[in-house]
């Protein structure tokens, strides 16, 4: 009786720790955990955190645009279960409404692969503490 007590505890531990779920991000904790995996990169977008804008899918936070204060904007996930830098553009501010149609598709899908992940219980993406690719610059620019 004890054994069985002690195996159903040992499994219950591991079950519930390999099942732990990805989490909403509020944007505070979503460029916090920016700031931990992309120190390197020279995105800085300390100062007002408040988001741009706010993507959504049945009433649960996707992705954040944040502007920086000098300028250019950071798509950061709104769930940890998705890499933490999504996306970002060195000059402007960001309006949804402004962008190309393309891009708001692009946009669009990576609400519902997000919303997806959360939904089927993905586990948190890991962050890289190191890049394993090597940066590039700009290739094209708008005039």
């Amino acid at each position: 009786m004890k054994i069985r007590l002690l195996l159903t505890t040992i499994f219950a531990a591991c079950t519930f720790t390999a099942t732990m779920q990805a989490k909403p991000l509020s944007p505070e904790k979503a460029l916090q955990r920016l700031e931990q995996s992309h120190a390197k990169a020279g995105i800085a977008l300390a100062g007002n955190t408040s988001p741009a804008y706010t993507a959504s899918l049945q009433g649960n936070a996707t992705w954040y645009a944040i502007n920086a204060p000098q300028g250019g904007f950071a798509i950061v996930s709104a769930n940890d279960c998705a890499q933490p830098l999504l996306g970002y553009v060195p000059q402007g501010s960001f309006s949804y409404n402004a962008l190309p149609t393309a891009m708001q598709w692009w946009l669009d899908c990576y609400s519902h692969e997000i919303a997806e992940a959360a939904g089927n219980e993905a586990k948190g993406a890991a962050i890289r503490r190191t890049d394993s690719r090597q940066a590039i610059a700009p290739m094209e620019t708008t005039l």
